[in-house]
């Protein structure tokens, strides 16, 4: 998206020995559960950080700099900033995937799809598909997850049922 490039040309990077950062997204949130009309889902934007040469297995990353609001009718999402510079957080482990995980992970687009329909009982009626595909993504996002759980407790708090 160009409007995330240029705001990011113009986020302050950490004067750290971080090889590189770069920006990254968060999946679509909710504010609560069960999908309503006129409900707004949101991405964050926030940065990941590498250094080969110190941390092999892992990743920096910093609190969200920005998010787009996705609402009903609009095509285009509304970006709004969160600050003008990055913070770092924590490091992130990685690991390598099982192949269940790489099977919930490639269903992430139809869900997508699903989302910005706009067909909220469509979305609603895929309650499994949605708490797997976030359980995962939250077990191995936890930092940029502990970040954007306040804002969206009830979410949350749904796919942690059961």
């Amino acid at each position: 998206m160009i409007m995330i490039d240029q705001l990011w040309q113009s986020i302050q990077k950490p004067d750290t020995p971080i090889q590189f950062w770069d920006k990254s997204t968060t999946p679509l949130f909710p504010f609560g559960w069960l999908p309503v009309p006129g409900m707004v889902w949101v991405s964050y934007v926030y940065a990941t950080g590498r250094d080969f040469r110190k941390l092999a297995d892992g990743e920096y990353i910093a609190k969200p700099w920005a998010k787009l609001e996705y609402r009903l009718g609009k095509s285009e999402p509304e970006l709004i900033s969160l600050s003008n510079k990055l913070e770092h957080v924590a490091i992130q482990g990685v690991r390598p995937l099982k192949l269940d995980e790489v099977e919930i992970y490639r269903q992430y687009p139809e869900i997508l799809e699903k989302i910005l329909s706009n067909d909220f009982a469509v979305v609603a009626s895929l309650p499994d598909l949605i708490r797997n595909y976030y359980r995962l993504w939250r077990n191995c996002n936890g930092v940029i997850a502990s970040q954007v759980k306040p804002y969206h407790s009830d979410f949350f708090k749904w796919v942690d049922e059961y």
